[in-house]
């Protein structure tokens, strides 16, 4: 399993979305957006798998995955 993660666009952690899965199921997962609360900075943040990274478990053959420029763009 690995976990989704975005960086947060306050303070620039890697913080995670709270969603884990599997690498198979990440790369078929489509690009929607969704909110959520920022443990980091406590804002809403709006992400979609544009700007999220999976991180595989130790011994997973998985890299992070970052395909648009590593920062969502902030809720008001």
């Amino acid at each position: 399993m690995g976990i989704i993660s975005i960086r947060c666009p306050r303070t620039g952690d890697e913080v995670p979305v709270g969603i884990e899965m599997d690498r198979e199921s990440w790369d078929t997962l489509p690009i929607v957006t969704s909110r959520m609360r920022c443990p980091a900075c406590g804002a809403e943040h709006v992400w979609s798998k544009t700007y999220a990274t999976f991180a595989g478990s130790p011994g997973d053959a998985s890299e992070p995955v970052a395909d648009g420029p590593g920062r969502a763009p902030e809720a008001h």
